[in-house]
């Protein structure tokens, strides 16, 4: 087992450097261990919110359960939803992809719908399941950026704001007295003016930028120039990244026979048709050295109508300048030719819009 560091693209629109525990070809993101501690641990406050109340807490930890199960279910079969067809041509695909910010609404109401027909079946106060669900939320949220900030070591004042925010709302509405609320409610009023402060520019938790003035140092690391290279396509053209200067590129390095890679490259061919008229490109890099021959390339590009460049690693020197520890792996890289994000795994369209859409 071993720990690599990658860029993962988070859905706030900010890259971060992060930790994959590498177990032979299986890769986890740490942030995944970081999601399910939280949760485990917001759980765990609910057993602890209702350990005086022994037959409540048995259908309230059975009801949230149930609901987050069938939540994660939802966000993550919706794909098939969404998108019947891809779904249909490729059926892999659905272990690569999730229904997305649209799956996580789908699954948060059935989550909800769930436990409302459950609460009037069992005959429970809903208040009293409502207020353990909040709790349960809260605490989990509070503890996941905890942790997240602890790990990352930057963007300090983004998370100590939600650690505090989660703080203030669970003991307000754990607090017992009408008193111990106005004082829950008067330290929450300091701490929002305090952040407000500290927001507006008075000072700053943030870590000091790296600045951009200068040379820019070659390397995979966000903020950094993207090495560059040539390779040529099937028909022997060459292809230089640096030409591609002026344009947002998508690097993705992939093979034929790697399922996650087939599964998103109908994605692909989709963004890049969509978006090739302004200013957008991909490239693909394929790892020729793993295939049975150019032959099977060509007939994989041709069954899946792929349009946009591809070129071959004869060599494999730039899989291995590029870190393709497991693929697909694909970096995005701004019209400077300077790193933006890094990911490993497979690319839906709307995870490509995103990310384009976050370069200035």
């Amino acid at each position: 087992m071993k720990v690599v560091q990658v860029w993962e693209y988070r859905e706030r629109g900010v890259e971060t450097l992060l930790d994959v525990i590498s177990i032979g070809p299986l890769l986890i993101k740490t942030t995944t261990i970081i999601y399910i501690l939280a949760g485990v641990l917001g759980y765990g406050a609910i057993l602890y919110r209702l350990r005086r109340e022994p037959s409540l807490r048995k259908h309230i930890a059975e009801i949230i359960s149930s609901a987050a199960i069938l939540a994660l279910f939802t966000w993550k079969f919706s794909y098939a939803l969404f998108n019947p067809l891809k779904v249909w041509e490729n059926p892999a695909s659905l272990l690569y992809f999730s229904g997305g910010d649209a799956g996580v609404w789908l699954g948060g109401l059935a989550a909800a719908v769930y436990m409302a027909v459950q609460i009037r079946k069992r005959q429970l106060p809903a208040r009293d399941v409502l207020e353990a669900v909040f709790l349960s939320v809260v605490a989990a949220w509070g503890v996941g950026h905890l942790l997240l900030g602890l790990f990352e070591q930057r963007e300090w004042l983004y998370y100590a704001s939600q650690v505090g925010l989660s703080i203030i709302l669970f003991l307000f509405v754990a607090a017992h007295s009408p008193q111990m609320k106005k004082w829950v409610a008067a330290f929450g009023i300091v701490g929002l003016i305090v952040w407000g402060f500290l927001d507006n520019g008075g000072t700053s938790l943030l870590p000091a930028q790296e600045s951009a003035q200068g040379e820019r140092k070659v390397g995979l690391n966000q903020g950094e120039l993207a090495p560059d290279f040539e390779l040529r396509t099937l028909d022997n053209t060459p292809i230089r990244l640096s030409e591609l200067r002026g344009q947002k590129v998508i690097v993705n390095l992939w093979a034929t026979w790697c399922p996650p890679c087939r599964a998103e490259m109908p994605d692909m061919q989709e963004f890049y048709e969509q978006e090739k008229e302004n200013g957008v490109t991909i490239l693909g890099v394929n790892l020729i050295e793993t295939e049975q021959g150019p032959e099977s390339v060509d007939a994989f590009l041709k069954e899946y109508g792929i349009t946009f460049p591809v070129v071959l690693d004869q060599g494999k020197h730039i899989s291995q300048q590029y870190q393709a520890i497991s693929i697909p792996t694909s970096y995005v890289i701004d019209t400077e030719g300077v790193v933006q994000y890094k990911m490993i795994g497979p690319l839906t369209k709307e995870m490509m819009e995103k990310m384009i859409a976050a370069i200035d």
